[in-house]
């Protein structure tokens, strides 16, 4: 009896689409690595091969988005940091708009499991870590956590205006990204003001 074809080359790509079309589809809950496998063509097998569950799946498209975006970006020197993470925040809203719905309804299904929060959350901690570092700001030592915490709230809020966005040039998210980094970076300036390690310090006989 003749063998059967070969089932299709994996291929992450074609897997993230079946991936976030059955989200679409049927609900994130209740999709199942057996149905991304029938979707994509190929066995259970060679799926487990690439990922171990449908939460690695949604990891590696992040890791993807974070690949992205920093590839995206070709910072002048003459660039402010605000410049360079506004161009950088954009490139990833730019990533995440042809999967905007699929995302969205995985996100809502997976904010009902604690666990799997708290997962997105550190993954969320390590793409904005990313961020600040491609735009030449350290995310290390207490000023990075600051850094981090700050753009963090830049990134939810812009995030919130993004997801009803239905402008085709994002102009929604552009104006309220920017003045998200404009309150930041005012709100930085006055804090570096008020530091005694920006006075001058006394010096010593």
């Amino acid at each position: 009896m003749a063998r059967k074809a070969k089932p299709q080359t994996l291929s992450g790509e074609n897997v993230r689409k079946a991936t976030f079309d059955l989200a679409l589809s049927v609900g994130w809950q209740h999709v199942t690595m057996s149905d991304i496998a029938e979707k994509s063509g190929i066995s259970l097998g060679d799926l487990l091969k690439l990922y171990r569950s449908k939460s690695a799946i949604v990891r590696a498209y992040i890791d993807n988005l974070d690949e992205q975006m920093l590839g995206s970006i070709q910072a002048a020197s003459t660039e402010t940091h605000r410049d360079r993470l506004f161009d950088i925040l954009m490139s990833r809203f730019d990533a995440l708009n042809p999967d905007k719905e699929a995302f969205l309804c995985i996100l809502r299904c997976d904010s009902r499991d604690p666990l799997t929060t708290i997962c997105h959350l550190f993954r969320l901690k390590r793409s904005l870590s990313l961020m600040l570092e491609a735009a030449g700001l350290s995310s290390s030592g207490i000023i990075g956590q600051i850094r981090l915490k700050g753009l963090g709230l830049v990134y939810a809020n812009a995030f919130r205006v993004w997801l009803n966005d239905d402008s085709t040039d994002m102009a929604k998210t552009m104006a309220a990204l920017d003045q998200s980094l404009a309150k930041a970076e005012k709100i930085a300036t006055l804090c570096r003001a008020k530091s005694p390690s920006a006075e001058p310090q006394e010096t010593t006989s």
